[in-house]
């Protein structure tokens, strides 16, 4: 039986519509599932990035601990026996009754006691010479002139060429490399935060990597005069990347570090010898 010419049209046009709309219901399926694949594999990505970054995180941490210093144990024990390591005065005869009376206080302690403040942090070991702090000043002016008159007369030569870094994180990035630091100032007034990953564990990475290297390091500089010779708010530290130009001034530099160290060590002998013979006096 042969079918009229417009019903067959009509059977024809229903059966393409029905076709193209399965094939649009499919096309939109595998649009879906595509946008959930992808979804998914972001997700993973993302979840793999953030277990990398907690896992640098973690070693970084145990690498800063693993490198902290003398003098971050001596402020712990004073803090952790109820002595306050920023700057509180302690009147040596109440020290040596402490001391006669078997309280837990360790002598090392309580002779940097009577040397640290708030504004000179335990982990320096340098007395503060009013010399050092004025040439120190004057050599970071000068640095600092010279990168501003670079960068002014060729920008990029002024980039790549960097005579100074400021702040911890930069400073720490450099000083692994070998002879690229040359001198490294730190503030003796930064805020105490002995918490893991602060500014405590910070310092003792500075202290550590410069000793290693051998980068000469001094405290003459607070915070906020760091900041204010290099244009910007209280800085933590200054890293030196090349004083040519100012030889005179790094050499006076140098020799006043060790003259400041050593008065340091007879200062802390001193007061040691001291309470030492204190002790022995008002024992029974």
């Amino acid at each position: 039986m042969l079918i009229p010419l417009p019903i067959f049209y009509k059977i024809s046009q229903a059966s393409n519509t029905e076709s193209n709309k399965i094939n649009e219901t499919s096309l939109n399926n595998q649009i879906t599932n595509s946008i959930d694949k992808q979804i998914n594999e972001t997700s993973h990505s993302n979840q793999i990035t953030n277990t990398k970054k907690l896992k640098r995180l973690e070693k970084k941490r145990q690498k800063r601990q693993s490198g902290k210093l003398d003098e971050t144990i001596v402020a712990n024990k004073a803090r952790g026996d109820g002595v306050d390591g920023e700057g509180i005065k302690l009147d040596l005869n109440k020290i040596v009754d402490a001391v006669v009376r078997n309280e837990n206080v360790d002598e090392l302690c309580v002779v940097k006691q009577q040397i640290h403040s708030r504004n000179f942090r335990p982990y320096c070991n340098q007395l503060p010479l009013p010399r050092l702090r004025k040439v120190s000043t004057d050599l970071i002016k000068q640095i600092v002139l010279f990168q501003e008159r670079l960068f002014k007369s060729d920008p990029l030569k002024g980039r790549t060429k960097r005579r100074y870094l400021v702040g911890v994180k930069e400073v720490l990035k450099s000083l692994p490399i070998r002879n690229k630091v040359k001198i490294l100032f730190i503030a003796p007034d930064l805020e105490c935060v002995p918490l893991p990953g602060g500014i405590d564990d910070d310092i003792q990475s500075l202290l550590t990597m410069a000793t290693i290297q051998g980068v000469p390091y001094l405290f003459s500089l607070s915070r906020r005069l760091l900041g204010s010779l290099t244009h910007k708010p209280a800085t933590s530290c200054l890293a030196v990347l090349d004083y040519s130009g100012t030889e005179e001034m790094v050499d006076e530099i140098f020799s006043l570090i060790a003259q400041a160290r050593t008065m340091y060590d007879d200062r802390v002998l001193s007061l040691s010898n001291s309470l030492s013979s204190n002790k022995t006096t008002t024992s029974p």
